[in-house]
Parts: C-alpha cells; structure tokens; sequence
C-alpha cells in the first residue's frame, strides 16, 4: 500500500490537473515538466554515483535504463530517441529487474501515445510521473483500463465520422517513416484525459485495487 503521505500529495496533485484540465485544456508544465525533470535528475544522480542499488541486486542497472529512458523523452521530437529507447530496454530486460522494466515499458508506451496523437504530451508527462512513483503492474491496468475504454470512447463520439480519416493519416504518416500528427495536441481530439488519469491512479492509491 502506497505510504499515506505521498498518496495525499499525489492526489491532491491529481485534483489541481484534472481541474486545470478541464477548465484550460492545457496543463502547466511546472506542474508536468517539473515533476518529470526531478525524476529524471534523481536516476541520473543514481546511474551515476560511484555506489548504488543500495543493496538491491541490479537496482544500478534499474537506474541507467529509466535514465535512457527519460533521454529518449528528451530526444522524443528527433529519431535520436530511438538509440537510448531501444538501449533502455535491452538493460531494463538482461540486466534490471521488474521495476525498471515496468517504467522504461511504461514511459515508451506513454511517449509513443503522446506522439501519435492519442493523448498530449502533458498527459504522457503525468503517466510517467505516476509510472516513476509507483512502479506497480496495478497502477498500470488502472490507468490503461480508466483511460483506454472511457478515453477511447469519448475520442471517438469526438470524432464521429473522422475515425476512419484519423485513422487513414496516423497510417499514413508510419508508412512515410514520419511521426503520426499531434492530433492530440492540436484539438481536433481535445478530450481531457487527467481527470481520467486521477480516477484510474485514485483506484490505485486508495486501495481499490
């Protein structure tokens, strides 16, 4: 069970983005970028410290692939991201154990939504965040549940006969070796989805599940 402290403090701050969300439809990157940017200092400081893991086996190599991992977000405008994203794997899978596999998978597959269009970078930016702090295969089946079947749902009543448009260009784009369009990001899928990132995580934290 997530230690009580934190878990107020992430769910309030859940409750500040999901009402900023809704009422601006944007999200404020100190309160995105900012929690990222600590995250990702702190595997750095940790890949690179002379002494690490503190005495949990491979818990060094945990760290140098969520540090790939959060360069390959650096790099995620450039295909630069694909060196360390493929890099991050291959450590987290021959060399980390289940937590650094569940963030480097969890934090590519957030990235990899957020540049095809399903979600904003915002949005990816709170999944890492929770994905960071909870390393738990049950947070991420409440988040992909929450936000898979609403979310999909209500992107599609958004869409309505566009679907198969939408579709037509994200296909088109990957044949073209292009990143899909930042349909997500633009508005013409502008579907809020941190108010459903908090009911998915408060499933999670509070012991739903």
């Amino acid at each position: 069970m997530p230690s009580d402290w934190l878990r107020v403090i992430v769910t309030l701050w859940l409750i500040a983005l999901a009402v900023i969300d809704v009422r601006q439809r944007a999200l404020p990157h100190m309160l995105t970028t900012g929690p990222l940017l600590l995250i990702g200092g702190g595997f750095a400081v940790r890949a690179l410290a002379p002494i690490i893991g503190m005495g949990v086996p491979n818990a060094g190599w945990d760290d140098v692939a969520m540090l790939l991992a959060f360069a390959t977000v650096l790099l995620s405008d450039t295909w630069l991201a694909g060196l360390p994203a493929l890099t991050a794997i291959s450590i987290a899978f021959v060399l980390g154990t289940s937590v650094g596999q569940m963030i480097v998978i969890g934090w590519l597959l957030a990235l990899a939504a957020s540049q095809a269009g399903f979600m904003g970078a915002g949005d990816a930016k709170v999944i890492m965040v929770l994905l960071a702090l909870y390393p738990d295969p049950k947070l991420g089946v409440a988040l992909l549940v929450v936000t898979g079947v609403i979310g999909l749902a209500l992107m599609l009543l958004t869409l309505r006969g566009a679907t198969g448009l939408w579709l037509m260009s994200i296909t088109r784009d990957l044949i073209a070796l292009k990143f899909p369009a930042r349909t997500g990001e633009v508005g013409q899928l502008n579907v809020p989805l941190v108010p459903l990132l908090a009911v998915g995580a408060a499933i999670y934290l509070w012991g739903v599940i």
